[in-house]
């Protein structure tokens, strides 16, 4: 088909081009509303927040990075354990958003990790599986002195997210 031709040979004349990325899972509006209304600076955020971020969904580590960036905070992502313990010390995050079930080294282990270094930031510790898993390594980040904790499980709403962000 001649039109694929020219199309094949625009795009590969731009190498800044990328397919965009959706996700049915987590969608952000295309349209750039969600920028405009929920600027940082529109909301009169002159803290400094640091929000960062290990889970090993893609989708899911953008999706929360837009909304925090959107309130104001600075984002790191990471999407295994090893890179979040690497990460942490350098970043110093204000709070923490952390997947309870991923490869290699699970939430817990980063709890217990985490209470071993007197972390003072806000937890988020989220799941896509049992609400119980949650609710206990709450529990454990509790009594291993972490700051209160919050529970959320996935999926996660947009506004409920935005919510959990904005009152830290």
């Amino acid at each position: 088909c001649p039109l694929q031709g020219r199309q094949k040979t625009a795009l590969s004349n731009h190498r800044s081009w990328r397919p965009p990325v959706i996700s049915a899972r987590y969608p952000l509006p295309l349209d750039g509303r969600f920028e405009s209304v929920y600027r940082a600076g529109d909301m009169g955020q002159t803290e400094d927040r640091r929000l960062l971020i290990c889970d090993d969904e893609p989708a899911f580590g953008r999706f929360v990075k837009n909304v925090a960036e959107n309130l104001g905070y600075t984002v790191h992502v990471t999407t295994n354990g090893k890179a979040f313990m690497e990460a942490y010390h350098d970043f110093q995050p204000t709070t923490i958003v952390l997947d309870m079930i991923m490869p290699g080294m699970d939430g817990n282990e980063l709890v217990v990790w985490l209470a071993q270094q007197k972390c003072s930031a806000r937890m988020i510790i989220i799941t896509g599986f049992t609400p119980d898993y949650a609710d206990h390594a709450k529990v454990l980040a509790e009594h291993k002195g972490l700051r209160p904790v919050v529970t959320l499980h996935k999926p996660i709403e947009l506004s409920e997210l935005r919510a959990v962000l904005e009152s830290s």
